[in-house]
């Protein structure tokens, strides 16, 4: 591993030689766009000098008549203003973060709100080349109540990757997810500000020495959540109107109840209640929706029983992405698909919010059956939106005798059920279709950062591998093995975002990275080395959530046997011999069929038997007693 290690060094010095010293100068502090000259500042860093031009405007300001609608461009007068880059515009309105659990390389504590806050920030290298340079759109993103473009320092990843990045704030919670079902608050608009800054890049960045037509999407959870949807809507599958390339999925896909609201109208007559803004007509509602002041409207939101999420509103969105890459409807792009090895640590954050007692039962030591059963059975509850006693018994069955440890089995369990079995099920159903379609790629982020301020017992969690693979490490003195590892990492992501394949330059070598095919599941797992390890690993927990869970029948429609349930079709789309599970033991529908009528047989036979004995025993009594009585005469 120490080879592949100093490989991916060699290259990466290769790769600067070549973009330093030819050309001309890209970045400028004053640049022409659509929302003005914006005027930006100068940052030196280690790895040479970035360009940083923050909270610039890319759409009009979403509050009044705005407030739940779509978002608007710009006038065309905009671009005759000055504008000083120099500051980060505000993050969108949004709850207070836990802050206590957030990664102190993440600037929380600076966070400044506003609803006028559709903005983003550009960091462009300074560089001498007389190519353009590959863009990074960064899509931030914790659950979609909280995105905060400002917490994501983009320098590193510009200047150690030779990218210019791009961050974007977008409408969160309320503001950017309810939905009236009407024009007036269509929902899902937090989506379609994000669409307008990726249109606005298309506008303007190559007046920042980028190249627009070599954009790559990147995010974590939500952010990432977010990206699935853009590749599977309506407008990606336009292909004269493409705004990205490649797309970097990290810890997120949006698929089922716990993303989407498939009933909106519950939400928002909930939010009208309580806000006593009840009115004849719905347009009159929303007006008063629009008019109280933004800190009572999230106030009364968070008092609104479920999240504000996405919805499949027949615009945007037709479909949930799992369902439509099925089909091969999505953008012809490539993808990297990551996520943590303890992804699970998502549930410890939801007790920590929750101020929940379990919290620091689970911290302090390992479980009892009784709690994991319950946290196997709320979890599932959250994340389908019912209970399903069926579905309970045969989960916990499946994760208790995974590790001895049950708290360990727990955060399994929660990694697969949120995260990393639909991160699993994307890249395969992707990689069916990489013959027509892009590259994929998987990574596993695995090693435990030595600042973590997460509990012992876990490794890598949730947001971990963003730390390394923005730069935002190198924040921090006395750490050299973990700042190579994160240079390995930006590295190889800008290398994907630049030529679509991260070990571009490996053509001589073995490939560090190589690509996640319906044949060879490969995966990347970073811990202190990079090794490739196989994903068919993976396979009974995805035959677990996406084969025989989904193969059982609707609550209203069990049985109360638990025995019987059929494997769908696999990825290929042809169909496998249907199954019965018996305690994890598979036994094929033509076996069963022999034993059950072998058992009928022997049942028949021992009747037969029985019936023979009790014959003769009848008999023989009768006889004894026939004896008895003439001798008694």
């Amino acid at each position: 591993m120490k080879k592949l290690s100093c490989i991916v060094c060699s290259y990466y010095e290769y790769f600067v030689l070549i973009v330093t010293f030819v050309g001309a100068v890209h970045a400028n502090l004053l640049v022409s766009t659509t929302s003005g000259t914006v005027k930006g500042k100068k940052v030196d860093t280690t790895e040479g000098q970035v360009y940083q031009y923050l909270g610039i405007p890319y759409a009009q300001s979403p509050t009044g008549a705005n407030r739940f609608k779509p978002p608007k461009h710009l006038p065309a007068s905009a671009a005759s203003l000055r504008f000083d880059a120099t500051d980060f515009g505000p993050a969108c309105y949004q709850p207070p973060h836990s802050v206590e659990v957030i990664s102190p390389l993440l600037r929380t504590r600076d966070m400044i709100i506003d609803e006028d806050c559709l903005n983003l920030n550009i960091y462009v290298p300074k560089i001498e080349t007389n190519e353009k340079l590959p863009v990074m759109i960064w899509l931030p993103g914790e659950g979609f109540d909280y995105a905060d473009a400002r917490q994501f320092e983009g320098t590193y990843l510009a200047s150690l990757g030779k990218v210019i990045l791009v961050t974007v704030n977008y409408r969160v919670s309320v503001f950017g997810f309810l939905s009236s079902e009407t024009e007036d608050a269509p929902g899902n608009v937090g989506l379609l500000d994000q669409r307008m800054a990726f249109r606005w890049v298309a506008k303007n960045i190559e007046k920042f020495g980028g190249n627009s037509k070599n954009v790559t999407l990147f995010g974590r959870f939500s952010g990432a959540m977010s990206i699935s949807m853009h590749m599977t809507s309506t407008y990606a599958l336009n292909q004269e109107k493409k705004l990205f390339d490649r797309v970097i999925l990290q810890s997120g896909i949006a698929v089922g109840s716990w993303v989407f609201d498939h009933d909106p109208s519950l939400a928002f007559s909930q939010l009208v209640e309580l806000t006593k803004c009840s009115r004849n007509r719905k347009l009159e509602t929303v007006k008063c929706l629009q008019n109280l002041p933004a800190e009572i409207l999230l106030k009364h939101s968070l008092q609104v029983p479920q999240r504000w999420r996405p919805i499949i509103d027949g615009k945007f969105l037709t479909e949930e992405p799992m369902e439509a890459v099925k089909k091969g409807k999505y953008a012809d792009v490539d993808v990297i698909l990551g996520n943590n090895e303890d992804e699970g640590s998502l549930c410890l954050l939801t007790l920590y919010a929750h101020k929940s007692e379990l919290y620091n039962e689970i911290q302090k030591k390992d479980i009892t059956e009784n709690t994991f059963k319950r946290l196997i059975a709320d979890n599932l509850f959250q994340y389908f939106g019912k209970e399903n006693n069926r579905i309970e018994k045969i989960v916990t069955h499946h994760y208790k005798y995974q590790h001895p440890s049950l708290r360990r089995n727990f955060i399994d369990f929660c990694g697969d059920l949120f995260i990393k079995s639909r991160i699993d099920q994307f890249s395969r159903l992707l990689a069916t279709n990489n013959n027509k379609k892009g590259r994929v790629y998987r990574y596993i982020f695995a090693h435990r950062p030595s600042f973590s301020n997460q509990p012992q017992f876990l490794t890598a969690t949730l947001g971990d591998d963003v730390l390394f693979s923005l730069g935002l490490v190198y924040q921090l003195d006395d750490i050299y093995e973990e700042k190579l590892l994160s240079r390995r990492m930006v590295v190889l992501f800008a290398n994907f975002a630049r030529f679509g394949k991260p070990d571009q330059f490996q053509q001589a070598f073995k490939s560090i990275w190589p690509e996640f095919t319906a044949k060879e599941k490969h995966i990347a797992k970073f811990s202190s080395d990079i090794e490739i390890i196989d994903g068919i690993s993976f396979d009974r927990t995805n035959d677990l959530w996406f084969q025989i869970l989904p193969s059982l029948k609707p609550i209203e429609e069990e049985s109360t046997e638990i025995s019987n349930y059929i494997l769908a079709s696999d990825l290929s789309g042809t169909e496998k011999k249907s199954n019965v599970y018996l305690i994890d033991k598979i036994i094929s529908n033509e076996t069963t069929e022999y034993v059950l009528i072998g058992l009928m047989s022997f049942t028949i036979i021992l009747l037969i038997m029985i019936s023979a004995i009790l014959v003769a025993y009848v008999v023989s009594k009768s006889k004894f007693y026939t004896k008895l009585n003439e001798s008694v005469s």
